[in-house]
This record gives C-alpha cells, structure tokens and sequence, in this order.
C-alpha cells in the first residue's frame, strides 16, 4: 500500500489529534463564588480538581473511539491506494496491441476479443490514476503492421479513454521496428537511442503496452514500463499460415495448390478444407468445391502443430481459389485465403530486332516462356504492339517507350543520349533482393560494349545492377507499365550461354506480366498492392475503404490493407478486384505472453504484477470507517447522557 497525498494526511491527522486532546484538556474554569462553609462539598472536590486547566486526559472509550475517528478521517485526505507502489510518473505512452491475433474471441466467456479486453484495462489504470491535484501527460498508440497516434499526448483522463475506446482492430501483423520509430518520435529521439540517465523520472516517460505476445521486453531497449497481458491462457485456433498455387506445364488447366495450416493445440487437430474456384472475370459461374480432412500434429513448447498438403483443382482460365477452415477455432481472420491464377494462355510477346533478326539464345528462351505466341519484327513495325502483352527490343531503342511492359538488351531509355561505351568490363554489384536478381548470380557477367543508361536521379528509375561504367540493368517505370533495360546485347557478352540468363529473362517475364510463368498471385494484410489505372483516383471498396492518388506513371500503390477480405477497385481496370489474407503462422499462433516490466520500473519494483486493473483507492473505506466511529461515540455519549 502507497499513499498519493502523504503530507496532507500527516497533517490532517496531527492537527486533529491536537485539537481532540486539547478539547479533552481544557476544560471550563468556573467562576470563584464566597460560601459560608464546604462541609457539604467535600465530594466537589474531585469535579474541581477536574476542572484544572491542562489535566492530562484520562483514557476513556469515548476518548478512544474519537481518536480512531480523527485518525481514519486522516488516513483518507492521505489517500491510501493498493495495487501499485510506485509513484504516478509524469509521463506517460500507453501503447494497445491491434494486431491480427488480438481479434481472438478468447478475453472472457462471452466471446469479447483481446482487444476489447486491452481496452478495458488501459481505461480503468488511466481512470484510476491521480497525481495531487493534477494528472500525467498521457499518449496513446495503436500498434499493428503501421502504428498510428490515437491520442496525443494530453492530460485529460477523458481524452485519452475516449481515443483508446476508438480504437479499431486490423488483420496485421505488429512491427516492432514501425513502433519503435513512432514512440522515438514522441520524445523526438533515435528510434535506437537508449535510455537517457541524465532524465529525470518525470521527463523519462514510461511505457504501458496492453499485449498477447505482439512484442517483449526486448523490443523496447532504453525505455522503461509494464508488458500488460490481455488474458494468462489462449482458446485453441487452427489457422491457414501460407497459400500458394501453379498451373501444372503438362496441363495448364489444372492447378496445383499448396496449403499450409497450424494450430496451437496441444492435441492433434482435425479440421476440414473447402477450397472454391471461381473465374476471375466475375461473370463465370464458380466451379464445384472440394473438401478435405487435415489432421494437424499438436503444438509444441516452441512452435505451433503444422501440416502441409498439395492439392489439386482445374482452373481452365484465370481464376481466384479460395481455401476456407470450417470451425478454424478464436481467430476468424485466418480461416480463409486466396490465391490467383493467371490464364493459361502466354501473352502474345513481340520481339524488334535489326533487320527482324533476334538474338537465336533469346529466342530459345522465349520459345520457352510463351510457347506460340512470339513474333519478331523490325525497328519499324510498330503495329505490332497492338494486340500484345509484353515487348522486347533486342539491339534496338524505340522513340518513346512502348504502351505495354517492355525488356530490352542493348537498347537504352527513351529520351536519353543514346551513347555506347566500349571495352571489356563486369558486373560488380547488383540488388541480390529485387525479385528478378535474387536467385542468380551476377559477378561472371563479362561484356565489352553497352549503350548509357540512366541512373537513379531519373524519375521512375532503379538500378538494379552496375559497372564501372554505369548502370547495366535498370528498371522503371512509363505510362503506367514497368519497363526493364539491360545495357549490352547477349551477343556481345558471355550471358547468353550462361545459366544465369534464361533465370533472368524468366524472372524479368514474371515481373513485367506475372502470371507469365503460371505462378498464383496472393495478397496479404502486411504489404501494398500496386495497380495500373486509368484516372486520378483509385477507390477501394470493401472491408476497409480508402481513396489512392494515382501518380504521373499512371499507377497506384494501396497502403497495405488493415483487414482480410476481398475488395472492388474502382478505377483500375485491370485488376478489378484483389483479395487479401493474412498467412502469418505467428498471428495464428494466438500466443500470450507473460507479464514483464523492464527499464527503470523493472530495477525500482521488481516483478510486474500480474494483473492491469490499474490502482484502487481506500480512502472512500477509511471515510466510511471514520464515518462509523464518529457514529458510535455519539451514540455511546447520547445514551451515558440519558442515563
């Protein structure tokens, strides 16, 4: 037990004790009367010598009862509080987990999610605090896969339960790092910046975080506060962790489908999968469902029970599978997920080459990614583009850059000096991350003549791989298309017959018209979705509804959507509708965390408490307490009075 107003309860209980024994002290002189005799007083003297200023008080029930009375009015002004013995700090971030596994229905036996519950906790600890006359500055940040200030930082109690009320659950996973960068930007300090020995208690500003198991002590270095969890033990949840889908080469209307599912149980779980195909163009009828039982191995101490299956279904054209759990257990979110397939037939490519002549190692290639649908032309057909899904320019640089994805060897970038250099020369760095180099390897790449390319101060440009000279490989964006450029023809190089080049070629396909290779598409909750689209605006409807600006390159980058679901983009006329899921093992886990305090609260308090109910005030007791005895004496007084 604390007090929150020591001082004044000190006070309040010396000077009432003072004026009680006072009052039973001094007692009332009477005034000196002459008498003929004080024979018949002799038993006035002891009522005489009571009335002797300044006689010591002798212990009576009524004293004691008066005293208990004026000592518990004394300990409620000091205002007693259980449940935290540390001081109100001056500052305050309350920070409330909406990630994907807060929305698990397993706080109480009514079905109220974590989220609610974290709520609840954080209102009633800031609900109950006091500080003197006054309160803590208070701040409030919601934490998912993009943390967002709910409240700012304030010192009414009002404002900030109202801001946390608000608060709206997500789909997403938590980033410790994003978190991290917006508490830093709080105190206006290096998200990696220690703790400042130098602070005062009140400037250094403690952390609450109301959790499942989104974050740790760990992810919060140099701060210091409480890891308040929601609930000690979590439901049972079996969720779908990844969803991926090809279509078969020996039959490109069958697709096969690979589907990973987990659970946290401690017992092997039984749940069966529907999976659902349906055309994507939304105006074909769905296909019949296929159901399968999985039986998934329990969890262990470390991670989750996991089991994969391959499966498959016929997908005759561009089709959206989608894989649904049946009971799938407290989180909802995680039941179901989708994946997109391409249709079947290769985009018809067009290939410019001097004189209609391609390289004959870039057409093996090619015959190869889009069997029957390759035609080569000259620098001038320019028809041909009609009608076409991908261009390659093989020794050639177009006028401007051409309205569909395009890749080029040896040609250089529309609008730029069409320079060559010369000399032998080797790939010495390149993007290993970018998804068209991070399975090869560059560095035995020689060639001995390139045009110039641009660099990165080139609006819409990356360089994705460099020389000596310059930028070899680049990537960038026209008209609302990518385009990719390398700087040397095949044949003036040793690429061509290197293993490396059909990856490349391959891989640059996929990126410039994916679903190329007859890989799925799936869309999740942790990262942004970029469309073409013809207007300003692209409007998102759907479980979550939002307007994106589109840029001068004619594309739009949506933020990464806060809940599962499948959406209509209005505006976007390629790709008019996208559904998104979560796959995130980690969230499906539905993990909780034990309590911890770190920082300066872990060294000044020890172990964190078990519990978040926040402090619980005794002073309206100690007044009902005083109330009675105050009460009693009366009553006592009264009835000696009457007698």
């Amino acid at each position: 037990m604390s007090f929150l107003a020591p001082f004044a309860g000190l006070l309040a209980g010396g000077l009432g004790l003072a004026a009680l024994l006072a009052l039973h002290a001094l007692k009332l002189r009477r005034r000196p009367v002459r008498v003929s005799s004080t024979l018949l007083w002799r038993d006035a003297v002891r009522d005489l010598e009571v009335n002797v200023p300044f006689r010591a008080p002798r212990p009576t029930l009524l004293l004691l009862l008066q005293a208990l009375g004026v000592i518990l009015l004394a300990l409620a002004i000091a205002r007693p509080v259980l449940g935290d013995s540390d001081r109100v700090p001056g500052r305050i971030i309350i920070v409330i987990d909406a990630s994907a596994s807060m929305s698990a229905t397993d706080a109480d036996s009514t079905g109220a999610t974590r989220l609610d519950r974290a709520k609840r906790l954080a209102a009633d600890r800031i609900t109950a605090l006091r500080r003197g006359s006054g309160v803590p500055e208070i701040a409030v940040v919601r934490a998912a896969l993009e943390p967002r200030m709910a409240v700012a930082p304030t010192r009414s109690i009002e404002a900030a339960v109202a801001g946390i009320r608000a608060i709206e659950p997500t789909d997403q996973p938590l980033d410790p790092d994003a978190l991290r960068t917006v508490l830093a930007a709080l105190l206006d300090r290096p998200a990696d910046a220690g703790e400042d020995p130098e602070a005062t208690e009140d400037a250094q500003p403690t952390l609450w975080v109301f959790t499942d198991a989104g974050v740790s002590a760990r992810d919060f270095p140099g701060w210091s506060g409480d890891i308040v969890p929601v609930l000690a033990e979590p439901g049972e949840n079996t969720g779908i962790a990844a969803l991926h889908a090809s279509r078969d080469p020996a039959d490109p209307a069958a697709a096969r489908v690979f589907l990973r599912v987990v659970s946290n149980a401690d017992r092997p779980a039984g749940v069966v999968a529907d999976l659902s195909v349906r055309p994507l163009s939304g105006s074909g009828q769905a296909g019949p469902s296929t159901r399968v039982a999985l039986q998934i191995p329990p969890a262990t101490a470390e991670e989750p029970g996991s089991l994969t299956r391959t499966l498959s279904v016929r997908a005759p054209g561009a089709s959206r599978i989608a894989v649904s759990l049946e009971s799938g257990g407290v989180l909802a979110s995680d039941d179901t997920a989708w994946v997109d397939l391409p249709d079947p037939s290769p985009p018809r490519t067009v290939v410019f080459a001097p004189d209609a002549r391609a390289d004959p190692f870039l057409m093996d290639v090619l015959g190869v990614l889009a069997p029957g649908a390759v035609s080569v032309h000259a620098p001038g057909e320019t028809d041909a583009l009609r009608g076409a899904g991908l261009a390659v320019y093989d020794r050639v640089t177009p006028a401007r850059l051409p309205p569909i994805p395009s890749l080029g060897f040896g040609s250089a970038w529309p609008g730029t000096e069409n320079a060559e250099t010369a000399g032998r020369e080797r790939i010495i760095a390149w993007d290993r991350t970018h998804p068209v180099l991070r399975d090869l390897s560059l560095s035995p790449v020689v060639f001995d003549r390139a045009v110039a390319l641009p660099d990165a101060s080139t609006p819409g440009v990356a360089v994705l791989a460099e020389a000596r000279s310059g930028p070899v490989i680049i990537e960038g964006l026209g008209g609302g298309v990518r385009h990719i450029r390398v700087a040397f023809p095949l044949n003036r190089s040793n690429w061509a017959v290197d293993v490396g080049m059909p990856i490349f070629v391959a891989g640059a396909f996929e990126r410039l018209a994916p679903g190329v290779r007859g890989e799925g598409t799936t869309r999740t909750t942790a990262a942004p979705i970029e469309v073409r689209a013809n207007g300003e605006s692209v409007r998102v409807m759907g479980p979550a509804e939002s307007v994106v600006p589109v840029s001068a390159e004619g594309t739009a980058t949506i933020s990464p959507l806060a809940l599962v679901g499948e959406y209509a983009l209005a505006g976007a006329p390629e790709t008019p509708t996208v559904a998104v899921s979560l796959l995130d093992a980690a969230e499906s886990a539905v993990s909780v965390a034990p309590a911890e305090r770190f920082g300066r609260a872990a060294s000044a308090s020890g172990p964190a408490r078990a519990s978040a109910e926040g402090r619980r005030e005794l002073w309206p007791h100690a007044l009902l307490a005083s109330l009675f005895f105050m009460t009693l004496e009366w009553l006592i007084h009264a009835r000696r009075a009457r007698v």
